[in-house]
Order: structure tokens, then sequence, then C-alpha cells
């Protein structure tokens, strides 16, 4: 069931339409400021079942990732077909003082980006393993249904 409803939204934001002078662009739906982030929490695994969370209050972590996340840029709107079997990628939520986040879906193979806004192949990846092992937080065994949704949200 989980799986047909990552199929579900992964078809439907594929069919975001993507401006033709976006295409070689940054991300839409990132161009929030990290300095007014406290928290990051960081979530991946190898299936949705066993997924692992990292978190940290660190500045310069959080805007490290931001900063890393900001310089990626858009080939084309992606597809089911470019989803690739094993791992559930990084998700990377933000949270602002007030309980508002942003949160973003960085693929297994990090060639692959969720937001909100639109679902996206990436011109190069960003290796999410990477990311993951550059926080210094704990890591934590989380239910699948911790897992946050991507976009905005909070308060």
């Amino acid at each position: 069931m989980v799986k047909k409803l990552v199929q579900t939204v992964l078809a439907l934001m594929a069919l975001v339409w993507i401006p033709a002078g976006c295409s070689g662009s940054g991300i839409p739906e990132l161009d929030w400021d990290a300095g007014g982030m406290v928290l990051l929490e960081a979530y991946t695994g190898g299936v949705p079942a066993d997924a692992w969370k990292k978190e940290t209050r660190d500045p310069e972590l959080i805007r490290l990732a931001s900063s890393q996340l900001k310089q990626l840029k858009i080939q084309r709107a992606a597809s089911n077909d470019d989803v690739p079997c094993g791992g559930i990628g990084l998700y990377l939520r933000f949270s602002r003082a007030d309980g508002s986040s942003e949160t973003v879906h960085l693929g297994a193979n990090g060639d692959l980006l969720l937001t909100g806004a639109g679902f996206y192949k990436l011109r190069r990846p960003l290796d999410p393993g990477s990311l993951w092992r550059s926080l210094d937080g704990e890591e934590v065994s989380v239910p699948e249904q911790e897992l946050p949704e991507v976009g905005s949200g909070g308060i």
C-alpha cells in the first residue's frame, strides 16, 4: 500500500509543469533562509520500515546541508521511470523556532529531488550518504509513519 501511495505521489509530482526558463535554475521551493532554521532532521534507510533518523541544532551543519541543496540544478521533470530500486534516499526536514518547517526528499541515487513544488531529475547528483554522514547526531531507529511529508509544514 505504501508503495502504491509513493508511486501515486511521484506520478502526480511528475505532472508539475517546469517553465522552460527554470530548467537550468535552482530548485523551486528552496528559497527559504537557512539562517532561520534551528533544527535539521535527516531520515534514511534501506526501506521505509527500517528508517533511521539523525538530528542536529548546529547552525553550521544546517547551513551546509541547505547550501548543498540550493546549489542543485534541475535537468528536467522526473517520472516514476527514473526511480531506482532500493533505499529510501534522504529526507531532510529543516525547522524554524516557530514550529514551521521545510522538507525535501533526495532520492537514493542522489539524482532525484522531491519538493512541495515538484519532482525533479537533477543535473548532477548529490550523494545522500555523504550528506547523512556529515551530520553528527546520534542515529535513532524510527518507524515508517514518522518519515516526514515533503513540502512546507507547521504552524
